[in-house]
């Protein structure tokens, strides 16, 4: 499915969450990719859960920097063709408020640590609406601050 996606719609950078990878291998990588000239970066899963996986083409993406902890990867570099710099950040935020509000705290303090534009994408662990979630009567304060 992923090597679809990346082939059909001819991506230059890929984040996945929950990848449940402990052992991740250039190989895996270049699968995805169809060929070598790919790159990535991931944290690996812990006891079945969790993992994430940041990869991008060589030719596309110039990295420059990356900033990483269990629950998110923050690459830093150059959109080449488009000569757009920017950060990318790929989560996967804990289900708990007050870890999930950690884990905010820290992309806070990130952003104020690079100078270029910074995308967020991943599991935030919440929903948006109370229909999104089964048997909700109310906000969440998760909800809220989200």
């Amino acid at each position: 499915m992923i090597n679809y996606l990346i082939r059909e719609e001819h991506l230059d950078l890929v984040g996945l969450v929950e990848t449940k990878h402990a052992v991740l291998s250039q190989w895996d990588i270049v699968r995805c990719w169809g060929h070598q000239s790919s790159q990535y970066i991931h944290n690996t899963a812990v006891e079945g859960s969790g993992g994430i996986i940041v990869t991008w083409l060589q030719d596309s993406f110039s990295l420059t920097n990356c900033i990483a902890n269990q629950r998110w990867i923050c690459v830093i570099g150059e959109f080449i063709k488009h000569q757009f710099k920017c950060a990318v950040c790929v989560l996967y935020a804990p289900n708990g408020q007050s870890e999930r509000m950690h884990v905010w705290n820290q992309i806070r303090l990130l952003k104020l640590r690079i100078e270029v534009p910074l995308m967020i994408m991943g599991d935030f662990n919440e929903v948006l609406s109370i229909h999104e979630r089964r048997g909700a009567s109310e906000l969440s304060q998760g909800m809220r601050d989200l």
